[in-house]
């Protein structure tokens, strides 16, 4: 079994997945359709393909926080890492990683019309 994540790992983690859910949510979107049948059966993985890579390096670009976001990051993160380190609900951060999904993120912009695109053949 490979290393087991640090608190802090876990919470960037956790932070990321927040703003991809907002910023790749076209992409996302494109990979459900994709997997998707009329019967409610998942089809070949190997179709989705480029639907997954394309989602994959979306989520690789949230992680790059850009200057403008840092901010917003390091207080969500700190938020987060004393909320759980002193067992207070994390909704107290809701503010903070709230700030922090808004903020905007090249990623957003550079995905934004995946799912057009994808519909074009493009």
């Amino acid at each position: 079994m490979g290393e087991k994540w640090t608190d802090d790992e876990k919470i960037e983690m956790l932070l990321h997945s927040i703003k991809a859910n907002t910023a790749c949510g076209n992409v996302r979107k494109s990979f459900n359709l994709c997997r998707a049948s009329p019967f409610g059966k998942t089809i070949d993985p190997g179709l989705c393909r480029f639907q997954a890579q394309t989602l994959i390096d979306c989520f690789e670009e949230i992680r790059k926080i850009p200057p403008s976001c840092q901010e917003e990051y390091s207080q969500a993160f700190q938020c987060v890492k004393t909320a759980q380190s002193e067992f207070i609900r994390l909704t107290t951060c809701n503010k903070e990683v709230e700030a922090y999904e808004l903020c905007p993120h090249p990623a957003q912009e550079n995905f934004r019309f995946f799912d057009q695109a994808f519909k074009r053949g493009e």
